[in-house]
């Protein structure tokens, strides 16, 4: 797809790197129109709210402030591609519904991946649907100490609330995320991720069972953790016989 009329602004602070990034563009997407090549976060503020682009493509780090900082505070949004060096800026990146989080150096492939994505929100989104970025992730970025971690959401156990963090429960790790559950849930499919709790969110497909305790509360057991949530009152409808 080389969607004609589309428009993209391009921000790095370092000119080499925002040079090899435009003339790529202007490879694998000829047709479209670079319509600002920016250094800083300042010029970046001023240039996505005059100019309205398709798409930002935006390194993370500038000297005077984060493009994750600038993209939260648009008030009209903009579809966007984050690209640095930094992968523990990734899980943060999409709290602000980044479209894809490119790691440098940037690969000719890996980009072209981004790209589709950005176009097919695009047209989704001109076309009127209510297809959100998240809607098409199949995995989470979740920090474990000092790594960023890469895993499939249909591995993912659970969601647990913890204050302003969402922790990730697999069966034999864990991590956390710089979002809170409620952001967490925009990015999941409702029919098989069940919020059974205020703060928990269960992927159903690891449910082994649920019962009453001797308290008759609802609890769910997992096949691969030792772990009992408790289901709250107002989600015990979720849990019935027969097929769902």
């Amino acid at each position: 797809m080389n969607a004609p009329g589309f428009t993209v602004l391009l921000a790095d602070d370092d000119p080499s790197q925002l040079g090899y990034l435009a003339s790529m563009i202007r490879r694998l997407r000829p047709g479209w129109t670079i319509v600002a090549e920016e250094s800083s976060a300042s010029q970046v503020a001023r240039s996505l709210a005059r100019l309205a682009p398709s798409l930002a493509i935006l390194d993370i780090r500038f000297p005077d402030a984060t493009a994750i900082d600038i993209v939260k505070d648009l008030r009209e949004s903009c579809p966007v591609i984050f690209v640095t060096g930094d992968a523990l800026f990734a899980a943060e990146a999409f709290t602000c519904d980044a479209i894809d989080f490119v790691l440098k150096p940037v690969r000719e492939d890996r980009l072209e991946k981004a790209l589709r994505k950005a176009e097919a929100f695009v047209h989704s989104h001109t076309a009127g649907s209510a297809t959100h970025p998240g809607t098409a992730m199949n995995s989470v970025f979740m920090i474990n100490g000092n790594s960023l971690v890469r895993a499939a959401l249909k591995d993912v156990l659970f969601f647990e609330a913890q204050r302003k963090y969402t922790r990730v429960v697999l069966r034999d790790q864990e991590g956390l995320l710089k979002m809170g559950i409620s952001s967490v849930m925009r990015y999941l499919d409702a029919r098989h991720f069940w919020r059974i709790h205020r703060g928990v969110v269960l992927n159903s497909a690891h449910m082994a069972a649920a019962g009453r305790d001797e308290l008759g509360r609802l609890v769910v057991r997992l096949r691969d953790r030792p772990e009992r949530l408790m289901v709250s009152g107002p989600h015990e409808h979720l849990f019935k016989d027969g097929f769902c």
